[in-house]
């Protein structure tokens, strides 16, 4: 018995995981050395790369869910 396909879904593509992946990137701060200490508004400068890192991906989840979430009225 041949099961039918589950249906694509566009936030599902490589594209997105790629933007996390590269966000996932920047928000670590692997690449940071030990020694630099810049301070920014009072924080080290990789907490606030992080925290940007954060923010775009929240702001980008959002923008998935508000453009590719399936509404009620077009499921009926």
């Amino acid at each position: 018995m041949n099961h039918p396909a589950p249906p694509r879904h566009p936030y599902l593509r490589w594209s997105t995981w790629s933007v996390y992946g590269l966000l996932a990137a920047l928000g670590i701060p692997w690449y940071w050395k030990s020694e630099q200490e810049v301070v920014l508004l009072g924080m080290p400068l990789w907490a606030l790369v992080s925290l940007g890192a954060g923010l775009l991906a929240s702001i980008y989840t959002a923008w998935l869910l508000l453009r590719f979430w399936p509404l009620e009225d077009e499921a009926s």
